[in-house]
């Protein structure tokens, strides 16, 4: 045997295992590299994506806020409220209600009297119906006072809808109704 051969071979197998160290710690470095890329692009586009749905029921608050002090539906939902007004009232307050929130995305539109029942829905099937009891909780903050969005709830068979919710108020202030803007 050849001891500069040897030495040759054990060279060029060091410097194979060097390039092959070297290549594993590149392709480590550019991998951790592309997850935190990765991990920078997507936590920018969730916080953005956050940013633009938290605009979105701010101005759902606002909108259905605007829309319950508007004084000729205030009146005419306390008419309602009241039972001075019939089912013509009820639908002209209905296509006002979304023909104006519609710019929001609000498809549909609910009155609620102080007890949860339906005074008007876009949903007529449903006029005259409460609200189920685990809807109606989560109502307690509009019912308070101040309007709210309701997210959509998971299971049953109602469909999955949002909901932005602002009390009505009579001229003296006391809370007659609930105005809710629903978007599918």
């Amino acid at each position: 045997m050849n001891p500069r051969l040897d030495r040759a071979r054990i060279a060029l197998l060091a410097l194979l295992a060097a390039v092959l160290g070297v290549g594993l710690w590149t392709y480590r470095g550019v991998g951790e590299s592309l997850r935190e890329t990765r991990s920078a692009s997507l936590k920018s586009l969730l916080d953005t994506q956050v940013e633009a749905i938290e605009r979105w029921i701010a101005e759902g608050r606002h909108e259905a806020g605007q829309l319950a002090a508007d004084p000729q539906l205030r009146t005419a939902i306390a008419s309602l409220a009241a039972g001075a007004s019939g089912r013509g009232e009820a639908e002209r307050i209905i296509a006002r209600l979304i023909e104006t929130a519609g710019a929001i995305g609000m498809t549909s539109a609910r009155v609620l009297d102080a007890r949860g029942a339906l005074l008007a829905s876009s949903d007529v099937p449903e006029i005259g119906q409460g609200v189920p009891q685990e809807f109606l909780a989560r109502l307690a903050p509009a019912f308070a006072g101040r309007p709210i969005f309701v997210p959509p709830r998971h299971g049953g068979a109602q469909p999955k809808r949002t909901w932005i919710v602002a009390p009505v108020r009579e001229a003296g202030g006391r809370i007659v109704a609930l105005i809710a803007l629903g978007s599918a």
